[in-house]
């Protein structure tokens, strides 16, 4: 967890509010409800996290549907990027 930063751009125009890691990297909010819908709600089979290019935050790069299967996992991992899960 961490404090909160100032409320951000998630590139849709919605600002959300990021909390700072305490690598100094801001986690977006988005990404704790979204591991929660998962973790109690079993909304998704997977969520894919990424470090933007400015390796200023984290942000969801991909939500797995329910039913997703490995493959479909594996699949959105790009070849050499780094990404968590």
């Amino acid at each position: 967890a961490g404090g909160h930063g100032a409320l951000q751009d998630n590139g849709s125009g919605t600002p959300i509010q990021k909390s700072t890691m305490s690598s100094g990297v801001l986690c977006a909010d988005e990404c704790l409800k979204v591991f929660e819908e998962m973790k109690i709600r079993n909304a998704y089979q997977y969520i894919v996290f990424k470090i933007t290019d400015d390796k200023k935050s984290i942000v969801i790069d991909v939500k797995g549907e329910p039913g997703a299967s490995f493959e479909d996992f594996t699949s959105k991992l790009p070849d050499g990027g780094c990404r968590y899960a």
